[in-house]
């Protein structure tokens, strides 16, 4: 039985809960216009099937994951670009960083480079750190997280309208 219809902030437009055997389910109902109503494509679960190899043939670390995603004039697998960043996988990038917070920063510092402060501050409020070994250490996100998290801000920097 459906409880309720829960407004909430602008990403998660609405929620539903409802309970099974004493249990509450929520749905998360996403935003995905923009201002003009556009249908907007989230590519955060691309990022994450990319780094987790769901369905890919081809193995990529955190940092490939989101160049590959999000990189604006689109990469393919072999670029060079793309295997250059194969090195900044597993606490590798520089000054240990986060190969998904590396990829993203080198993306926002080339392309919006106005956009690199609201990142930082905002991934390293949600992994507790910009280094790879102290986010593990603090719990508050797995790799996964981190590419997921880095994907949700780089869908509103670079959104892809979709075709439909």
């Amino acid at each position: 039985m459906i409880r309720f219809l829960i407004p909430l902030n602008q990403r998660h437009t609405s929620a539903i809960y409802f309970y099974i055997d004493n249990i509450c389910f929520f749905i998360y109902i996403l935003n995905n216009q923009n201002e003009s109503g556009e249908l907007l494509v989230n590519r955060e679960d691309e990022a994450l099937e990319h780094f987790t190899h769901k369905n890919r043939k081809v193995r990529v670390n955190c940092a490939q994951a989101i160049l590959k995603t999000y990189h604006p004039t689109g990469l393919e697998l072999e670029s060079e670009l793309v295997q250059e960043f194969k090195q900044y996988g597993h606490g590798k990038a520089p000054q240990k960083y986060c190969g998904a917070y590396f990829a993203a920063s080198f993306l926002l510092e080339t392309h919006k480079p106005d956009k690199m402060e609201d990142f930082d501050t905002w991934f390293t409020k949600e992994a507790g750190s910009r280094v790879c070994k102290e986010i593990r250490k603090g719990k508050k996100l797995n790799c996964n997280g981190c590419v997921l998290h880095a994907g949700r801000f780089l869908n509103d920097v670079f959104p892809v309208h979709n075709a439909s």
